[in-house]
C-alpha cells in the first residue's frame, strides 16, 4: 500500500493508480479509507475507470452493511454503462448477506448471462450461496470458474482449501497453494497461503511464505503515464 501512496504523491492525478490503492485497502478490510481513494477515482473522465470505482464503492458498501449505497453505486454503474451485470451481482450479494441463498443464486445467474465481459467474484459469491445450501460439487464448479476467469484472486483459492479440507481432501490442498503462490506472486497470496499452511500443521512453509509477501511488499509500482 506504501507503495502506491509513494505513486500517488508523484502522480496524484492517476485515477488507476488511486483506484488499485483503493483496492488493496479493501481487501485489507480497511474500508472507509478505500472508499475514500475509491470516491477520488470516481473524478476521472475515462469510463472505464469511473464504471470500476463506483463498482468498487458498490462493493465497499455491502461490506459495511449499507445496501441503500450499494445501490446507488450500482446505478452509478449503470448510468455509465447500460448494459452492466454489476447491479445484478450486487443485489444477489445484497440478498445473500440477508440469508435468502436461493434468491441470491438466481439474480447472480443474471448477472452471468448479462455479462458481455467477466464480474469479478460473480462467480465466487455464487459458490459462497451454494456452500451455504450444501450443494459443494455445484460451488466447486463456481470456484473453478472463478479461478479461470480471475487466476489473480486468492479468495477463490482460500474457498477451495476451505472445502476440500472440509471434504477430506488434504492431498489436494498442498498442489492447490502451490498454484496460487507461483501463479500470483502477490504479498496477499503468500499471506494467505502462509496462513493456510500454518492452518494444516506445516512448520516450514509459513515463515518462507510471510519471508516471500515482505520481501514482494517493499516492491514500487510503476509510474502510470499521465
Amino acid at each position: 500500500m506504501e507503495a502506491y501512496r509513494r505513486v500517488l504523491a508523484v502522480a496524484p492525478s492517476s485515477a488507476e493508480t488511486r483506484l488499485q490503492l483503493a483496492s488493496t485497502l479493501a481487501r485489507a478490510r480497511r474500508l472507509d479509507e478505500a472508499r475514500q481513494q475509491a470516491e477520488l477515482a470516481t473524478e476521472t473522465e475515462l469510463p472505464d475507470l469511473r464504471v470500476r470505482a463506483h463498482e468498487l464503492l458498490a462493493r465497499i458498501a455491502v461490506a459495511k452493511h449499507e445496501p441503500g449505497s450499494a445501490r446507488v453505486h450500482a446505478q452509478r454503474v449503470l448510468e455509465v454503462d447500460a448494459a452492466s451485470a454489476v447491479p445484478a451481482a450486487i443485489e444477489g450479494r445484497l440478498l445473500f448477506e440477508r440469508g435468502r441463498f436461493d434468491e441470491a443464486i438466481e439474480w447472480f445467474a443474471t448477472a452471468a448471462a448479462r455479462a458481455d465481459s467477466p464480474v469479478l467474484e460473480l462467480h465466487l459469491w455464487r459458490a459462497e450461496a451454494l456452500l451455504e445450501l450444501e450443494r459443494q460439487a455445484e460451488a466447486e464448479d463456481a470456484l473453478l470458474t472463478e479461478l479461470r476467469l480471475f487466476p489473480e484472486s486468492t479468495r477463490p483459492y482460500t474457498t477451495l482449501e476451505t472445502l476440500y479440507h472440509a471434504q477430506a481432501r488434504d492431498d489436494e490442498i498442498a498442489p492447490l497453494l502451490s498454484d496460487m503462490t507461483g501463479r500470483l506472486r502477490t504479498p496477499d497470496a503468500f499471506d494467505s497461503a502462509a496462513r493456510l499452511w500454518a492452518s494444516l500443521g506445516d512448520r516450514a512453509r509459513p515463515a518462507a511464505a510471510r519471508a516471500e509477501s515482505r520481501q514482494l511488499s517493499t516492491a514500487r509500482p510503476a509510474i502510470p503515464a499521465q
